[in-house]
């Protein structure tokens, strides 16, 4: 739990000072698979975050209001996870990956 609130107060803090703060925000998801011990969510994610990282930040997906509302995002699932409320923490992860989704979708519209 300690890891993961160090990555979200990493993100919290660059963030608040206006800097991509992209890998931070991808090191909280690596340290809740990590401390979830799901192999395969963490191995995929060893695969893909690196480029995933370097396409958003060499392309500007995601703003600083993003960040801003990952980072909310990102306290609510640690708040469930602190409880031990796996309903709770699923939900609130299913809510920001919907949301991260949602910015997907309208970058790919963008560029159509």
């Amino acid at each position: 739990l300690a890891e993961i609130e160090t990555a979200l107060k990493d993100h919290e803090k660059r963030a608040t000072k206006g800097l991509n703060a992209f890998e931070e925000d991808m090191i909280f998801h690596m340290k809740i698979a990590s401390a979830a011990k799901n192999q395969v969510i963490e191995g995929m994610m060893l695969i893909v975050v690196p480029d995933l990282i370097r396409t958003i930040v060499e392309r500007k997906i995601c703003g600083t209001d993003r960040s801003t509302r990952a980072i909310a995002e990102h306290k609510n699932i640690l708040d469930a996870i602190a409880l031990q409320d796996v309903a709770t923490a699923e939900a609130a992860m299913h809510l920001h990956l919907e949301e991260i989704m949602k910015v997907s979708r309208d970058y790919k519209t963008v560029l159509l």
